[in-house]
């Protein structure tokens, strides 16, 4: 599917200014040029006039005028689209094309091999066909890779690639703006909170984008890491492939939700988080299918954590290939939302039992869904109860679920099988529906 724009889809709101006719636009520039004479400086701002006003062969006309006086200057060159290579004004496409023959011809030297423009060793060849590659002991995906063999380095706030040139600024603990541009984090919270300009931050597990002030960011993403970690033992902590880390958009309010629903979500968007039909591409960070979420008041804070979850379940999908149940991913979700503290399970579980508790379970498991078709109340039900019955699945008190998890958990962690394992479960789980009841009424005890 082809990637649709985040900004085309709901960032974009800035509107035109009525546009100025090109005739009007070609008398002022004659103004500007004769007022200029042959001062470069001037020259140089007329161009960049030239060039915002969609005078684009005017422009390239100033600054080819601009050499004529000053062959070496380096802004007009730039402007122009050349760079300096071993002592000559260049195009990029050239300079890029002699650096790279003479990289290939490097790298072939040192016995290296090429994997989708990645070089890497003979020993990792083989990880890296299959998108993971490694950088000083680190896994990380092919953009990574190519960042920081480009010599970049992570913003240590934010985790956003950065120029090495610009470390010392992010020590200084400033943060990136347009173009060259450095600020404070008030003045960095200012620009993310525009619509077209979120945040983009690297959790440990994960990368958040949200227009969230970063002080309230850090908290989301310390949640948003918690509830990875919480199902992290339904995988036997086993890591999804780097290109498959999770990728969560938080939206700004419940217009921006439902416009995200509507042009990238289906039947999951009827809850509070959906997974993107397809990619999004996503500024300041590429091209994703990541878990978008709602935030108010009172559920931000559950349905980040399901985020985390259901994001991590879908990561460990598509790192092995293979479609696991709606129920399953749906219902690591609901684990680490509503069962990852004893108090907060039988607060959850209590209404759970209102709604008709645990019954007729193996159906429940063919007949789960998460959609508009169904009442909001049995959307609650279903993604408790998919955390129900992963919660009875590591509680241990029945042996053959015991196993049918452990299952789960060791195909998780060699890579291959989890389809199979998981349908076991569902297999031994669907039998086990009196001791799954039990296993409710002892969570709303407490």
């Amino acid at each position: 599917m082809k990637h649709v724009a985040l900004v085309a889809l709901l960032f974009a709101t800035a509107t035109l200014a009525p546009a100025q006719s090109v005739a009007a636009l070609k008398k002022e520039l004659r103004a500007k040029e004769a007022d200029a004479k042959k001062d470069v400086g001037a020259m140089l701002g007329i161009a960049d006039w030239a060039g915002e006003k969609g005078l684009v062969s005017d422009r390239r006309r100033i600054l080819n005028a601009i050499l004529k006086i000053d062959p070496e200057n380096e802004k007009a060159h730039e402007m122009l689209g050349f760079v300096k290579y071993e002592g000559e004004w260049v195009t990029k496409a050239k300079a890029e094309m002699a650096i790279r023959k003479a990289l290939e011809a490097e790298m072939k030297a040192k016995g290296m091999v090429e994997v989708d423009g990645v070089w890497v060793t003979k020993d990792e060849e083989k990880d890296a066909k299959a998108g993971i590659f490694r950088h000083e002991g680190e896994l990380v995906s092919r953009a990574d890779k190519m960042a920081l063999a480009q010599g970049m380095v992570r913003h240590r706030v934010t985790g956003q690639f950065i120029s090495a040139t610009d470390a010392a600024k992010a020590d200084e603990g400033l943060f990136p703006l347009d173009g060259d541009k450095w600020g404070t984090e008030a003045e960095a919270d200012e620009f993310h909170a525009k619509p077209e300009h979120p945040w983009v931050y690297r959790t440990y597990h994960a990368t958040l984008v949200t227009h969230k002030s970063l002080s309230d960011l850090k908290t989301v993403a310390a949640d948003l890491d918690s509830a990875i970690t919480s199902v992290g033992k339904i995988f036997g902590g086993a890591e999804p492939s780097p290109d498959q880390r999770p990728v969560v958009i938080i939206a700004q309010d419940d217009d921006q939700f439902r416009a995200l629903g509507n042009a990238v979500g289906a039947e999951g968007s009827a809850y509070g988080v959906f997974l993107a039909q397809g990619d999004v591409e996503i500024p300041g960070y590429g091209v994703a299918r990541p878990v978008i979420m709602n935030w108010s008041k009172d559920w931000g804070p559950y349905w980040v954590r399901h985020a985390g979850g259901f994001g991590y379940a879908v990561a460990m999908q598509n790192s092995a290939g293979e479609e696991l149940p709606l129920w399953f991913t749906r219902g690591v979700g609901g684990y680490a939302e509503r069962h990852y503290t004893p108090g907060v399970a039988s607060f959850f579980g209590k209404q759970h039992l209102q709604k008709g508790g645990v019954q007729a379970l193996e159906s429940w498991f063919e007949r789960f869904e998460i959609s508009g078709n169904i009442e909001t109340r049995m959307l609650d039900f279903n993604i408790y109860q998919g955390g129900l019955v992963l919660d009875f699945a590591m509680s241990g008190t029945d042996d053959g679920t015991t196993k049918a998890m452990q299952d789960v958990t060791a195909a998780a962690v060699e890579g291959k099988g989890l389809a199979k394992a998981v349908q076991q479960l569902q297999k031994t789980l669907g039998k086990q529906e009196d001791a799954v009841r039990d296993h409710l009424r002892k969570v709303t005890s407490i």
